[in-house]
């Protein structure tokens, strides 16, 4: 460094008044004019010394003037003397008002040194804090300074911080010390784990080296202070302020990824790849072995952990799939990237009011501009592989919405063919491909054959071949579960009742086993008075004793009067109705996950 150029602390800026002070300090007694910062009159004009004090007071003005960064010069422009000067910036600089005394207190115990930085940074910080609270009038103890100043470490230091603690007549001198010595052996332990790995070049350091004339021999990080951001522990070539970022190659990108949440699919033209955060979105999803880092417009990272297809309908009732997605759990917004639907072939044409996407003359989306953002207004269509139109539907081509008797079969959960041809006349919605009729029969179902149970056939009984004349006569229960995952509500055992004459079913969600009967009084309630009847007689599927006991005091107690009918209390046997019920239902849900999408 030129003996010319100025140290950091030479100059005064809005951060470094005490740093300064000391050096403004030194360098007026150096000259010789320390004594023209007190406040002393001038010699009388007579005097023989008037002339030759004025001309060192312009010379000591001249070094502090010279000490002032240029916004701060102003202040003492028209001060007349080094003294006056001196104090107008010591009265600006150390205010004692209350508010002042409140923030620098609070900027103390709140002072707390970062993860892996210099211990000697950290004591240059906290020793300004301190003076400057001294300066405006807070004195703190030396026992105050040492508890602070213990307090602010990180927990790599909670071994040489106890010692210190135990250690009688401790003083805030041999503490810094103590710390400074642990710090060098921790940074030493570090360069030593790190040496091995450097011995690689890196391909970003080529190139003719920096700073060939300097040799460092203990490889310190460099304390000072940076002239760009007046912070600590880099230069101003190094801050990260002057520097613009470089774009990584092959590192995923969404430039307008905000704070602000979207249901929408943003157009984005910064985006690298489509991006959706709602893993349910997802018809067919893929894990990434490695996982992509993407950088967001505030800079921070995000971690995409799959990549898939999504289905949206849009508001005019048509379903598009937006293929290579990635899962960006992360993410506050669905991004659809311009440059991935320029790879697919599509054109993107804007407007002043809109954007459409467009696959050669036919337009596939209308996008309108809003709050000056082009967003894809959609809905999520049904998530499931099994919702994923087959080659022979998208082949139909008759824009309907039709599908073939197999799809149908796997969205409406592995429904029996009887019941898609009794349902295609009932439901709106329901729409049968033209050249299919609902005398046709769908394909062996992979997915059935794999998940549906089956049971071995009962044995004749003659009450299996009991005919009810009317509503309530006879009531099949059975409890399925538990289930693998439990329901919104927490329910893991799902308790059926069926009415054998008119097959009405009711179902209850339950957590446990023991609140069948609470379940069953509440059915008898609603089903009594709804239909003015009495239940005649239940059959209950389940080998439970204790349940079967409960059934019939609930029965007994309930009939007493009623006792010459009689009160069929049946067992696995008679439970033929409920079990084949329950066996449809479970094995809908068991065949799901085994059908092609």
């Amino acid at each position: 460094m030129s003996p010319s150029t100025p140290d950091a602390g030479d100059i005064l800026r809005e951060d470094n008044y005490f740093v300064w002070e000391f050096n403004a300090r030194m360098r007026l007694a150096k000259k010789g004019l320390l004594e023209h910062l007190d406040a002393m009159k001038a010699p009388e004009e007579g005097d023989a010394s008037a002339s030759t004090w004025k001309v060192n007071d312009m010379k000591a003005f001249a070094i502090v003037s010279t000490m002032i960064s240029t916004n701060l010069q102003s202040m003492v422009r028209t001060a007349e003397t080094t003294a006056k000067a001196w104090d107008i910036l010591k009265t600006f600089f150390l205010r004692q008002s209350m508010h002042n005394r409140v923030q620098l207190r609070r900027q103390l115990h709140e002072f707390k040194l970062a993860k892996g930085g210099s211990i000697m940074d950290h004591f240059l910080r906290f020793d300004e804090l301190c003076m400057t609270m001294q300066a405006v009038g807070q004195e703190i103890s030396q026992d105050e300074h040492l508890v602070i100043l213990l307090g602010s470490l990180t927990r790599d230091y909670d071994p040489i911080v106890k010692i210190i603690e135990n250690m009688p007549g401790m003083t805030l001198f041999h503490a810094k010390e103590m710390l400074r010595r642990e710090y060098d052996g921790m940074a030493r332990t570090e360069h030593q784990e790190i040496a091995p790995k450097s011995t690689h070049t890196s391909k970003y350091k080529k190139g003719p080296r920096r700073h060939m004339g300097r040799s460092s021999s203990r490889g310190e990080k460099f304390s000072g202070r940076c002239y760009r951001c007046n912070k600590y522990g880099h230069k101003r070539q190094d801050c990260k302020a002057e520097q613009v970022e470089i774009e990584r190659s092959g590192e995923e990108r969404a430039f307008t990824a905000s704070s602000r949440t979207s249901a929408g699919w943003l157009l984005d033209s910064g985006a690298s790849s489509h991006m959706c955060p709602d893993r349910n979105e997802f018809s067919n999803l893929n894990s990434l072995t490695d996982p992509i880092m993407i950088t967001i417009a505030d800079g921070s990272e995000v971690e995409a952990q799959g990549v898939g297809t999504v289905r949206v309908q849009l508001k005019t009732g048509e379903v598009i799939r937006i293929e290579e997605t990635l899962w960006v759990p992360g993410l506050d917004r669905r991004l659809l990237s311009i440059s991935a639907l320029s790879k697919r072939g599509l054109q993107v044409i804007f407007s002043d009011l809109s954007c459409q996407i467009r696959s050669n003359t036919e337009v596939v989306a209308q996008i309108p501009r809003r709050n000056k953002m082009y967003v894809l207004e959609c809905s999520p269509a049904e998530v499931a592989n099994v919702c994923e139109e087959t080659s022979q539907e998208q082949e139909s081509g008759d824009g309907s919405g039709a599908a073939d008797l197999q799809v149908w079969h796997a969205r409406l959960g592995h429904l029996s063919t009887k019941m898609l041809k009794g349902m295609a006349g009932c439901v709106n919605g329901l729409k049968i491909k033209k050249n299919q009729g609902v005398e046709d029969d769908i394909e062996i179902c992979e997915g059935c054959i794999m998940g549906k149970a089956t049971v071995k056939t009962f044995l004749k009984s003659p009450y299996g071949h009991v005919k009810t004349k009317e509503v309530l006569q006879l009531v099949h229960s059975d409890v399925m579960g538990p289930m693998e995952s439990k329901s919104r509500g927490g329910s893991r055992f799902v308790v059926t009742f069926i009415d054998d004459y008119s097959r009405y079913i009711v179902a209850y969600y339950i957590e446990n086993k023991s609140e069948v009967t609470d379940r069953f009084i509440e059915y008898k309630a609603l089903m009594e008075n709804q239909l003015s009847k009495k239940i005649k007689c239940i059959q209950d599927g389940q080998r439970d004793g204790i349940r079967q006991q409960t059934f019939l005091r609930c029965m007994s107690k309930i009939w007493y009067h009623a006792s010459n009918d009689g009160t069929l209390f049946a067992t696995t046997e008679w439970a033929g109705r409920t079990h084949e019920q329950d066996t449809d239902r479970a094995g809908q849900s068991n065949a799901q996950p085994y059908a092609n999408g």
